[in-house]
């Protein structure tokens, strides 16, 4: 397949397309989410997108190190929400389920594995990190996404996988133009206060229903079984005793092999 040409003015087109931006690209930074939540500090509106090519210094949930190598799309998105807003559905779901609908869109079949990896055939494509700054009136939102897109597979761990490797290989601005397009929409479901059409599309995409889980709940480990996404985009575990619970955040582990 030819060579597809990702700059900071591609990049910027795809993002214009979405009614996104501006956008600011770096070949390298530490962490996309961390040069936005400088630039918000200093003013930036709603909107602003930070893209790099690789990251020195990313982040996943908890602290963790979030490998970056070059070929993925590394971007954080910059809102500005009411608190009432930002209470009403988790902004990692609502991203989760853009980019799986991206990916759709462009041949390759995603599914959500709460709360915040996208996965392709039990392996994981991407990461979602949010961060939120409950700051004057309108607190700060950044979504930071990971992809792998053109990554090549030899620099990622055995449970990654890279757009590379599917059969419709999408390019980098195509994946950021389709994301942030169906970002835009889900994003006004969210401020309208229209949940249906999201938990609608939720419904078909998680990795994890019916899958045996490990999560840690009040300091104690337990096991059980996923069986889907409460309204409140909590997801509904039943433990092998007692009854059954509601994870509104914290870690799970597919069980493999059962």
């Amino acid at each position: 397949m030819p060579a597809c040409s990702w700059n900071a003015e591609t990049a910027a087109r795809a993002a214009a397309r979405s009614g996104f931006g501006p956008l600011e690209f770096h070949p390298t930074l530490g962490s996309t989410n961390d040069r936005l939540a400088a630039l918000a500090e200093a003013g930036a509106a709603a909107g602003q997108l930070v893209v790099a090519e690789a990251q020195s210094a990313g982040r996943g949930r908890a602290g963790r190190a979030f490998s970056s190598p070059p070929g993925g799309l590394y971007v954080s998105l910059l809102l500005r929400l009411e608190p009432e807003v930002l209470a009403r559905y988790p902004l990692s779901l609502v991203a989760g389920l853009s980019l799986c609908e991206a990916l759709e869109a462009l041949g390759v079949p995603a599914q959500l594995k709460w709360p915040n990896d996208v996965w392709i055939e039990g392996r994981k494509v991407a990461g979602i990190l949010v961060e939120v700054a409950y700051q004057g009136p309108r607190p700060r939102a950044v979504i930071g996404l990971g992809v792998n897109v053109e990554t090549d597979p030899a620099a990622l761990p055995p449970e990654a996988i890279s757009l590379a490797e599917t059969a419709s290989a999408p390019r980098r601005p195509a994946v950021l133009e389709r994301l942030l397009t169906a970002l835009r929409l889900r994003l006004d479901q969210l401020e309208a206060n229209d949940l249906a059409p999201l938990r609608a599309g939720l419904a078909g995409k998680s990795a994890l229903l019916g899958a045996r889980v490990r999560a840690e709940v009040d300091g104690r480990p337990l096991e059980g079984i996923a069986l889907g996404l409460a309204p409140s985009g909590a997801l509904r575990i039943q433990p092998d005793s007692g009854p059954e619970l509601a994870l509104m955040s914290g870690d799970v582990q597919h069980v493999r092999g059962v």
